[in-house]
């Protein structure tokens, strides 16, 4: 049987993608040893409402063109194909089991982690698929924030010792990964789109340009 590409997922709204997020994407591709990073979007998020999402279509063309020339990135409709709510475990085990499949491994932020526990099926993700956190600074302190399975999960990567046996993409692990830290978030980029002020700094010229050419985020401007 053919072994399956370990991949990386980067999920989440991506209202809109920003440097940050693409930042990250390659940083975790290149510790990892991946030769592909999915970013993939979520339709319909079950921890946030819909009504303060934009719209599907305006997040996957800013997806693609902020991936257009970045080799090793590419986007995946995954979620947006399947009709309901978007989870998580569903995601990783469709990667897995589908006409492509690949051994996924999901990137994840600190905040997010410290949430595990209140996701679907949470131990299955944790015990069927790797996950890598970004380190933060404020990572030692939210320790005691962490459910118990998974703070016995985490581990360094690379690792301090002897090599890591099995390889990445074989699940049950969290890696930390040392990423330098990018100051964006997608709020301050639909604040500053908000009010009329340049994101080019924020997001890649291309997506700066769709936002200013499709008028995005000027909703969130008005009292």
């Amino acid at each position: 049987m053919a072994l399956r590409p370990v991949t990386g997922v980067l999920g989440g709204t991506f209202d809109p993608i920003h440097l940050g997020h693409l930042h990250v994407a390659e940083q975790a591709a290149a510790i990892l040893g991946l030769e592909t990073v999915l970013l993939m979007p979520s339709a319909r998020p079950p921890h946030k409402t819909t009504d303060r999402i934009t719209g599907n279509r305006h997040r996957l063309n800013m997806l693609q063109l902020a991936v257009s020339s970045r080799p090793g990135l590419a986007v995946s409709t995954l979620e947006y194909d399947r009709r309901g709510l978007s989870y998580t475990i569903d995601t990783l085990r469709s990667l897995r089991t589908g006409e492509r499949s690949v051994d996924p491994i999901f990137l994840i932020g600190g905040d997010a982690l410290a949430e595990l526990h209140t996701w679907k099926e949470y131990r299955s993700i944790l015990a069927e698929f790797d996950l890598a956190v970004v380190r933060r600074p404020e990572d030692p302190r939210d320790r005691d924030r962490l459910d118990v399975d998974v703070r016995r999960r985490l581990m360094d990567y690379p690792p301090a010792g002897p090599g890591l046996a099995p390889a990445p993409g074989a699940g049950g692990r969290i890696f930390r990964l040392e990423v330098d830290p990018v100051p964006i978030s997608s709020t301050a980029v639909r604040r500053a789109a908000s009010l009329g002020a340049p994101v080019h700094g924020l997001v890649p010229l291309s997506v700066a340009k769709y936002i200013q050419d499709h008028q995005l985020y000027r909703r969130e401007a008005q009292p």
